[in-house]
């Protein structure tokens, strides 16, 4: 099921959230940046971000537990975050989490949203099934040497 999320979803989220950075980021960024990662640390910046009026945040649940979220901004469309455990991964939670920030940024009047993504992480490819478009690449060595980020854009969100 995919609802807006609320504030006692912080701790889920936030345990998503850690979860997910360590199988996709392991190898790819450097280690001390995911060993600062923790889930109470995680669960107080989302309490921040849940409290923010600025943020589009959906949970992803199976079982009422929270398996997934994804955020966007509503003044700019730009898409934060899209994290989905493992086990959950392929079977449309991804898609859904994406749709229903879409709806929300076509009904504030955006025709088009954007999604940074690292080149070395498998989801680029969902970006690009999910129809957006490549248009920049930049380098961010602060996440470790030869580390690139790549930024999608979706050109009209009516037809993504």
């Amino acid at each position: 099921m995919i609802r807006m999320a609320q504030l006692e979803d912080a701790q889920g989220i936030a345990t998503v959230h850690v979860h997910a950075w360590l199988t996709t980021y392991t190898g790819i960024i450097k280690e001390e940046i995911l060993a600062r990662m923790s889930i109470e640390g995680r669960t107080t910046l989302w309490k921040r971000h849940l409290n923010d009026r600025e943020q589009l945040i959906y949970v992803y649940e199976q079982n009422e537990d929270v398996v997934g979220f994804a955020s966007a901004t509503k003044s700019t469309a730009n898409v934060l975050t899209l994290y989905i455990l493992k086990d959950y991964q392929g079977k449309g939670g991804g898609k859904a989490l994406l749709k229903a920030l879409f709806k929300d940024l076509v009904d504030l009047n955006h025709q088009e949203a954007s999604v940074a993504v690292l080149e070395a992480n498998n989801s680029k490819l969902f970006y690009e099934k999910m129809g957006a478009s490549l248009k920049k690449r930049t380098d961010v060595p602060e996440y470790g040497a030869g580390n690139v980020l790549l930024t999608y854009t979706w050109n009209e969100l009516t037809k993504a």
